[in-house]
């Protein structure tokens, strides 16, 4: 299992970071780090948490057999989910 990051979608909520910490990070500098890249197997059911609390969809595993896809129901938004509205720069 490879864990793969779409940065351009990663807004950086941590949400990731909470049902996997021992996989993603969000440090300081609010950016989001995959501290396992291949992630032992098992781990697997906290990185597909993980995929699932993305509200963007942002992270999915690739198991090797091609285009890398999200863990059933990974479009359902978890209970509870909170998304965080963002401010534009000025």
């Amino acid at each position: 299992m490879r864990v793969v990051v779409d940065f351009d979608l990663c807004e950086s909520n941590a949400l990731c970071m909470a049902a996997a910490p021992e996989v993603f990070e969000v440090r300081d500098d609010d950016f989001l780090y995959v501290l396992q890249e291949e992630p032992p197997e098992e781990l697997r059911a906290k990185v597909e948490e993980a995929v699932r609390r993305c509200p963007k969809q942002a992270i999915t595993i690739d198991d090797g057999a091609g285009a890398a896809k999200p863990p059933p129901a990974a479009a359902e938004k978890p209970a509870g989910a909170e998304i965080k509205p963002t401010t534009p720069e000025l």
